[in-house]
């Protein structure tokens, strides 16, 4: 009788211990996408950037050249896989009268893997205000 009350204590133990385990590594995997999102946004932000600001051109191309999406330079990317960045960007005209012009990009990064009810969706979201400088 004893021997079988230590036998299921010790069941309900172990099947405890394997949804701590379980919890876990899903906790690691969000992280893991949740990084990937970040550098996705990061990656989105960048390529908004070399668009927006061209080499020839220091002022500001405007924002009619920056993408709203170009998930295509992920593709083959390892550590981007599954994930995609959408972009938006503004502009505002500095107060004083010039020519100076205030870009906001915000870019959105978006990871998400697996199926079903083990399906993992992270988002992230990078907001950066750049000037131009007239040259």
């Amino acid at each position: 009788m004893v021997s079988i009350f230590v036998l299921v204590v010790l069941s309900l133990l172990a099947a405890s211990l394997i949804n701590v385990v379980s919890d876990s590594s899903r906790t690691v995997a969000v992280e893991v996408y949740g990084t990937r999102a970040l550098m996705a946004a990061q990656s989105g932000a960048d390529l908004a950037l070399v668009s927006l600001f061209p080499l020839t051109n220091g002022a500001g191309a405007g924002c009619d050249a920056v993408p709203n999406s170009d998930n295509s330079r992920f593709e083959g990317q390892p550590g981007l896989n599954g994930c995609s960045a959408s972009v938006t960007c503004g502009e505002q005209l500095l107060p004083g009268g010039g020519a100076d012009v205030l870009y906001t990009i915000t870019s959105t990064g978006f990871c998400q893997a697996g199926t079903g009810q083990e399906t993992i969706r992270v988002e992230r979201v990078i907001e950066l205000e750049a000037r131009g400088v007239s040259l």
